[in-house]
């Protein structure tokens, strides 16, 4: 798992997003900016991001990932 790949499952399920993610060896930070978090509160939109890259934490793939989502209106 790298951070391109991190970077295409999420858009793969948000295609609207803006997404950047940095880091390497299973730990990774991930900036996510799309309109489909608008009226969600972080613990939603961080579980949603969660769902998509759950089955890369569990078999390990992904050690740790940090996020920061926004929806559009806080660019």
């Amino acid at each position: 798992m790298d951070k391109y790949t991190i970077k295409s499952l999420i858009l793969e399920n948000f295609p609207s997003a803006d997404v950047l993610v940095e880091g390497e060896d299973g730990k990774y930070n991930a900036i996510v900016t799309c309109s489909e978090f608008s009226q969600k509160n972080t613990i939603e939109r961080h579980k949603m991001i969660y769902e998509v890259l759950n089955p890369y934490i569990s078999s390990g793939e992904i050690h740790a990932i940090s996020l920061k989502t926004y929806d559009r209106g806080q660019e």
